[in-house]
């Protein structure tokens, strides 16, 4: 019994060292290209090429090198991943959603898919917000994103949806050949955005805010649609990605196991 005690505590700590090794390994890798070890993680799950799986095959080579192994030529997947933060603004009631250095996720979700408007629904899916097929896109953001604002209005308007401005948001785009329904910011009247947010007449909330009233205007919106369950995007970046998925959504959209990926990429 002595003897065999000996063995699993030698066994366990032949686990523990091999274990620091990797979490060393990883965070390693994490500073070096200036991202959190949970990013690195996901990133193993995309490319099926973790780090863990060297610094094994590395203990085990007892002197191999990296380059020996040449995890570079190692052939990359045939799918996307995009991985996404989870923020508890539900938790908060009040808060605003506009990020900020100060925040924390409460944790991390990871979508995967044959192209990138596949795993992008999915990881946003999978974050707690479902977007649209249809109905009203309101849309109201800041000087600064006015240039990229027509392209990103087309694709919704493409997709079918109705568009919802502001009047300087409503009078560029129609300028520009889009047709738009002009509704109050919260400060000019009502019945204006918010009420029709209330009242669910609104899909979708592309918002990003500049200025003092607006932004105090923004921030009553982005809080409306925390509370009523309405999906957001506070970057006209992140409006494109959605438009992109909510497209690739009415083509196909498919579930798969890690399992099955990595045993489709195996394959080749």
């Amino acid at each position: 019994l002595r003897a065999r005690a000996g063995g699993l505590r030698m066994k366990n700590l032949r686990m523990k060292s091999a274990r620091a090794a990797m979490d060393w390994s990883q965070q390693q890798l994490a500073d070096a290209v200036g991202v959190s070890r949970q990013t690195i993680n996901a990133i193993e799950k995309g490319e099926y090429n973790p780090t863990i799986r060297l610094c094994i095959a590395i203990c085990r080579a007892l002197g191999k090198t990296l380059d020996e192994l040449d995890p570079w030529s190692m052939r990359r997947g045939g799918f996307t991943c995009v991985k996404e933060a989870v923020l508890p603004f539900q938790r908060f009631p009040g808060v605003d959603i506009i990020l900020g250095p100060e925040m924390h996720s409460t944790g991390e979700v990871m979508g995967m898919g044959s192209d990138f408007p596949e795993a992008y629904y999915k990881s946003q899916l999978a974050s707690g917000q479902d977007l649209p097929q249809g109905g009203n896109v309101f849309i109201s953001v800041n000087d600064r994103d006015k240039p990229i604002l027509p392209e990103v209005a087309a694709m919704f308007a493409d997709l079918g949806f109705h568009l919802l401005a502001t009047r300087g948001t409503a009078r560029y785009l129609r300028e520009r050949g889009l047709e738009v329904e002009e509704v109050l910011k919260v400060y000019e009247g009502r019945p204006n955005i918010v009420d029709r947010m209330i009242n669910g007449d609104v899909a979708l909330v592309i918002n990003t805010a500049s200025g003092k009233n607006t932004a105090r205007d923004s921030k009553s919106i982005r809080h409306t649609a925390v509370s009523y369950g309405v999906p957001y995007c506070t970057t006209v970046a992140g409006a494109k990605a959605s438009a992109i998925a909510i497209g690739k959504r009415r083509e196909d959209t498919h579930v798969e196991s890690l399992q099955e990926y990595y045993a489709r990429e195996a394959r080749g």
